[in-house]
């Protein structure tokens, strides 16, 4: 049933701000709101409970802020209960959030504040800023997971209604977030009241086609994404949250404390990054190759029976998978609990999606962008369509368009896209300014594109595209899946790096972190596995050299490999590489 979800997006499009939002949100009275592990019991913040710590953040931060503009105010903090009532009370204080990357130096920190002309920074960290009012973030919480529940037990729920509490307030409209990039690529986009509507809007072309992704059911979602990244803030919190699903905090971001937390809290949803259910998939395979040849075949009967199953009914079909492997498998990993896993922020290995769904895990893919927020969902039920490696058709709100790259082949090209669920403004050197669109709407991601029916399938991102000396065009993310489970492999990719300094030609290069000692030993145990598995691709695609290091490979937003930081290091003859060539 979906009948709530739909009375929650009515609710939602009587006015189209940040403020009705939280009002919603309120709406939801005591279901759960937010829920964490504290001195090994789980507590429980109910939306009711969050509406007060929400004000009185609020309450705090106008007190510390003063009499200063109401402009940006940055929120530079990791994952917490705490986070939640900050963000809100920025709004309710008149503010706006602009959400930063706890991650990121002092640098790029400081680039960021002069570029919103952000009034004030709430951080937790010894850093000190120019030109803003730096905010300790325990000045308002403790950070303890303590203090909160505190404030909410003591908060006065009687003198006045909650209406007239949320319209006591100025509440601010926007919210800012940034790309991943240096302080130099790095932009900034702002989202108001109107344009986060209309994302929430979309949901209703998802939920009435699959209920297995939101339904009137109690939903726990595990919140581990970056709650500055769009994933983790706009699906995994605002989207949910609109249909009052419970944000799961786990105390660490360890796989082995993420799987325990799904666990002990029943999560149902899981919106994750490639990174941690493909680490789900071959951690199991690693696991399941060190057992005997009858536990391997029961393994493998029971996954096939799964997804035959599945092809002739999917709900049907998921039941049966959970039930097969619901004690030797399930109970190892995030439980039986799981109703819907979707992944976003990059390419999902086929294998992956195989094994993920065939053990019970109903899993799709989606895509986003910091730019347009979310913006297609695999929403179909069909096992054939979640294992193609789409992400899915369009939201209601969203129009695709692919740009050829060149006549031979006019199916595949730059991405773009419309629609009024998209950033509503930017902010460069400083300067507001009106959208990155063109003069008919168009947004063009510099993401390669291709549809077929209607789905979108992403090849991956236009200035990755290697150039080789055939004339052809040859999209990395494509030659990845060929690389999978290598033994020692911590993380991969595959990039183009020029063959010199002033040619216009690249080579294709697969670049390994590996967790042991680059030694000769080593390099001949490696070299093997890699040129098997090159040979196994097309001449015009097969990888020229590899590169080995045992340092980590640099990611964006801890989800994905940035190859453009790694192909300067290399080219410039930077970092810490080791070349394996002779692998064709």
């Amino acid at each position: 049933m979906i009948d709530y979800c739909l009375s929650c997006l009515d609710n939602i499009k009587k006015e189209a701000s940040y403020r009705n939002i939280f009002r919603h949100f309120c709406s939801h009275g005591n279901r759960p709101a937010v829920q964490y592990t504290l001195n090994k019991e789980i507590k429980v913040l109910t939306y009711a409970d969050m509406e007060f710590t929400c004000e009185y953040a609020g309450d705090k931060i106008k007190a510390l802020i003063g009499d200063a503009e109401k402009g940006f105010v940055c929120l530079k903090l990791a994952n917490c209960p705490e986070w939640y009532s900050i963000f809100w009370g920025i709004l309710i204080a008149g503010y706006k959030p602009f959400l930063i990357d706890a991650r990121h130096d002092k640098n790029l920190t400081q680039y960021f504040i002069d570029q919103a002309k952000a009034v004030a920074i709430i951080c937790n960290e010894a850093n000190e800023y120019e030109n803003t009012k730096k905010i300790e973030a325990t000045d308002i919480f403790t950070l303890d997971r303590k203090h909160i529940l505190e404030v909410s037990e003591k908060a006065d729920r009687a003198s006045k209604t909650v209406e007239e509490r949320i319209t006591s307030y100025e509440w601010g409209d926007e919210v800012a977030l940034c790309t991943s990039g240096t302080t130099s690529t790095a932009k900034i986009y702002i989202y108001d009241g109107e344009a986060m509507t209309n994302q929430i809007m979309c949901a209703k072309g998802v939920i009435t086609v699959n209920e297995v992704i939101c339904s009137d059911s109690p939903k726990r979602n595990l919140a581990f994404l970056p709650l500055n990244h769009i994933f983790g803030f706009m699906a995994n919190y605002i989207w949910y949250s609109v249909f009052a699903a419970s944000q799961v905090v786990p105390e660490k971001i360890a796989p082995s404390v993420l799987l325990s937390t799904c666990r002990d809290h029943k999560v149902t949803h899981m919106l994750a990054v490639p990174l941690l259910v493909n680490n789900i998939a071959s951690g199991l395979m690693k696991k399941l190759s060190k057992e005997s040849k009858l536990k391997q075949f029961g393994f493998n009967a029971m996954l096939n029976i799964g997804l035959f199953c599945q092809h002739i009914n999917p709900l049907f079909g998921i039941k049966v998978s959970k039930k097969l492997m619901k004690n030797s498998v399930l109970s190892q990993l995030a439980g039986d609990s799981i109703e819907c896993i979707i992944c976003g922020g990059g390419h999902v290995l086929p294998e992956t999606m195989k094994i993920v769904n065939g053990i019970g895990y109903f899993t799709l893919c989606g895509f986003g962008m910091t730019e347009v927020g979310i913006s297609s969902m695999e929403k179909r039920l069909s096992l054939k369509k979640r294992l193609a490696g789409c992400v899915g058709v369009p939201i209601d709100d969203i129009e695709y368009r692919i740009v050829p790259l060149n006549d031979n082949d006019p199916s595949v090209g730059e991405l773009q896209m419309r629609g009024n669920s998209m950033h509503s403004a930017m902010i460069k050197d400083g300067v507001r300014t009106g959208t990155d669109l063109n003069e008919e709407g168009w947004f063009a991601t510099g993401d390669i594109g291709r549809l077929v029916d209607g789905a979108l399938y992403i090849e991956g991102r236009l200035k990755e595209v290697i150039i080789n000396e055939s004339g052809e065009n040859v999209y990395p993310d494509e030659l990845e899946d060929t690389f999978l489970n290598i033994d020692g492999v911590k993380n991969f990719t595959v990039l183009g790096i020029k063959k010199a300094p002033d040619s216009k030609y690249e080579d294709i290069v697969l670049v390994c972190q590996v967790s042991e000692e680059i030694n000769d030993e080593y390099i001949e145990k490696i070299k093997p596995v890699i040129t098997a598995r090159n040979k196994t691709l097309m001449g015009l695609k097969k990888v020229d050299y590899a590169l080995l290091t045992t340092d980590d490979l640099p990611l964006s937003n801890g989800i994905k490999v940035r190859r453009v930081i790694i192909k300067r290091e290399v080219e410039n003859g930077e970092g810490n590489y080791v070349k394996l060539d002779k692998i064709k």
